[in-house]
């Protein structure tokens, strides 16, 4: 969703929460074919995830009072559409209609294709932003977390420089559209 997209939902979803029933279909018209794309990457067969789908603008529709406007509204909706998607996989599973042989095939340990679906995209996600940072702050960054490389810095002198690579992070995978 490109972002003037994302104001205008983040606006309209604003609305809606504080009342604003006009908002109802702008909120719509920006949400549906996201929500729906979500849906079909999460759940394989098209009539499960059309059904997740509008699980999952009901869900929303019905929280919307819920909505936190100092949130991105994007974030939220996707951990909506997320829930009601495993959530409808889960029931599936339980009442065996999502086919006990296919899930007899997977070994023991072995990730399934949705959450190996996620993995990727969200590895895709996490590359671009690490790319996006500064040369000092990947390389901060890579000291911190696997303790490799060059640590001549004082402790706190590190720590700063941590903490103002991980703002930088946080900027960047927001900008992303994650969180």
């Amino acid at each position: 969703m490109e972002r003037p997209q994302r104001n205008e939902l983040q606006r309209c979803l604003t609305r809606l929460a504080d009342g604003d029933r006009a908002a109802f279909r702008p909120v719509f018209d920006l949400v549906w074919p996201r929500v729906r794309e979500i849906a079909g990457r999460l759940i394989p067969h098209a009539a499960d995830a059309e059904d997740a789908a509008q699980g999952a603008l009901v869900k929303l529709f019905e929280r919307a009072s819920e909505f936190d406007p100092e949130r991105d509204a994007l974030a939220w909706i996707v951990g909506i559409v997320t829930w009601e998607c495993m959530t409808l996989r889960r029931k599936r599973t339980r009442r065996r209609e999502a086919g006990s042989v296919a899930l007899d095939a997977l070994p023991d340990g072995a990730i399934n294709p949705e959450e190996h679906a996620i993995s990727v995209e969200l590895e895709t996600v996490a590359v671009a932003t690490m790319g996006q940072l500064r040369p000092e702050d990947r390389e901060t960054l890579r000291i911190a977390l696997f303790g490799e490389g060059r640590r001549d810095l004082k402790p706190a002198t590190f720590r700063k420089r941590v903490e103002r690579a991980l703002g930088r992070l946080r900027a960047a995978w927001r900008d992303h559209g994650i969180g």
